[in-house]
Parts: C-alpha cells; structure tokens; sequence
C-alpha cells in the first residue's frame, strides 16, 4: 500500500496491418526482446545519429544482429549521390548530413579501440573495426592529399581561420576541389565489382604516399582479396565522412 507501480518491458510486438472491407488482414508480425546489449548499442547509437537514412541503416542492423556498415550499398544504389557527399546547392534541404554521422561512428570506433589497445585477442567485431578505420584513415589521407593537390592550397595555411562558432572557413577553390575528388571516388567505385573494384582501390587510394603501419596494410590487402563488397561499403562511407 502506498507504493508507486513500476513498469517492466518484457518485449516489443510489431504488427503490419491493412485494411480490407470491414477486416484487417495481417500482413506480417515481428517480437523484439530486449537485451541489455542491444540497448547499450541503440543508446550509443541514438546519440550521433541524425541522418534519417543512416538511422534507418544503423537500427536495421542492430536488430539484425550484423555490421553497423552491413548492406549500406544498397542506399547508395538507392538514391542520389548528393544524399552522400557535400555539394554544394545539391544537398538535400532540411535533413542533417549523412557523411556527419558516418565520421562520429568512424572517431567513435577509433576512440574505442584506443581504449582497449594492448589487448591478448580481439573479437570478429573488433577486427571489423580494426579493418574500417584502416579504411578510413587510407581514404582520409588520400583525399586530404588529392585536395591539396587540386587546390594549390594546404590545409595548414587555413586551419587558424574561424568563424565565430570555432568552425574552420575553408576556402572556395579548396572547398570545391575536395568535393570533386570525394565525388569523383564516391561515383567510380559505386558501379565497380570485385577485381575491377580493386584495382582501382589499390590504383587510387594507393597513389599518394601512405603512413600506414605494414600490418594495416597487409590487413586491408587480405581483405581486398577475400571479402572485397566489405572494403567497398568501408571506402565509400569513409568518402562520405570525409567529404
């Protein structure tokens, strides 16, 4: 007596339903339980997910129990690349950036795995993050490079200018160059396939010198040759992010 009721979710039911005449025919039903786990993963991820198609992306696979990155191809292939990349007057209006929530995932990762450096064994979902900021920092590195290249200018001449917020002003003709040489990578890979793709990952992202530790490249060539769809989806998210 006098005590408040407290509430316990035991699981979460979803039900399709369409209204036919007078009935509801159920199309199709689903149960979620929750684990503490994947509760965990969903609070992590809620934080910096913004972008309605990433979000939708990032809940697939969680409840699906793969790869935050699994099939990311498919939304590529499913809508327009400016969806993707910055560019400017074609981004879609009023939704947050894709390639801004993709970066907070790839620092997350990093900060991570920073944390957990020194350890005896690693897990398979460790590896995979290993392997996507490897990705990650080789594609990095070769936009920032290309950028520079294009542009005439360093980013280093640049980097002290602020607006009042603390945010960099890029300059135009960098600005735009670093959309040309993100888009022109994003668009090329996205119609290669699996010896085509490779070479011209190794013939691009390997054309400006890399500072990468032998067993990052040893990993990212291994994977190349056997899962190269994964390197693939890494790239063009890492793109994305960068751009």
């Amino acid at each position: 007596m006098g005590q408040d009721i407290q509430y316990s979710l035991a699981a979460v039911e979803i039900y399709h339903l369409e209204r036919q005449g007078n009935n509801s025919r159920l199309l199709s039903g689903e149960r979620l339980s929750p684990s503490s786990r994947l509760l965990r993963a969903y609070e992590a991820m809620r934080e910096h997910c913004e972008n309605p198609i990433y979000r939708a992306r990032r809940i697939r696979n969680l409840l699906a129990g793969v790869p935050w990155y699994e099939d990311a191809l498919a939304d590529f292939n499913g809508f327009p690349w400016t969806f993707f990349l910055r560019k400017e007057g074609r981004m879609p209006k009023r939704m947050a950036f894709f390639g801004k929530d993709v970066r907070k995932t790839f620092e997350a990762i990093e900060a991570e795995l920073a944390m957990k450096q020194g350890g005896v064994s690693m897990s398979s979902e460790e590896w995979d993050d290993h392997l996507a900021l490897r990705v990650y920092k080789l594609t990095q590195n070769y936009v920032n490079r290309k950028t520079e290249e294009k542009s005439g200018i360093k980013y280093e001449s640049f980097k002290e200018n602020k607006n009042p917020e603390g945010r960099v002003i890029y300059p135009e003709k960098y600005r735009e160059a670093r959309e040309k040489v993100c888009s022109d990578a994003f668009l090329a890979m996205r119609g290669r396939r699996e010896q085509d793709f490779v070479e011209y990952f190794t013939g691009t992202m390997c054309s400006v010198p890399q500072w990468l530790p032998e067993d990052d490249f040893v990993a990212v060539s291994r994977a190349l040759m056997t899962e190269w769809e994964k390197v693939k989806t890494l790239s063009m998210l890492a793109l994305s992010a960068c751009s």
